[in-house]
């Protein structure tokens, strides 16, 4: 299998890959790209109910660039928290 084949894949934590690029960084840059490229899901939500657009959109003052990167690919600007069962 190659490394792109778990873009989609939920972990222990119950999150997407995409939770963990959202850091100021140009390696977490270059993993959303990655990541985003191979149809990674921009509309995740975590099991706490917090959509990972909006948990990108929470520190948007370093992560601009990330936050209209995810829009371009089709995250939902109106996600909101929600309960996850």
């Amino acid at each position: 299998m190659r490394c792109f084949d778990f873009v989609n894949v939920v972990v222990l934590t119950h999150t997407g890959v995409i939770f963990y690029c959202i850091s100021n960084t140009v390696r977490h840059q270059k993993c959303l790209e990655i990541a985003l490229a191979h149809g990674a899901d921009v509309n995740d939500i975590s099991k706490e109910g917090i959509p990972v657009f909006l948990h990108a959109c929470e520190t948007a003052i370093q992560n601009e660039d990330m936050c209209l990167q995810m829009l371009q690919y089709g995250a939902d600007p109106n996600s909101k928290n929600e309960v996850r069962d």
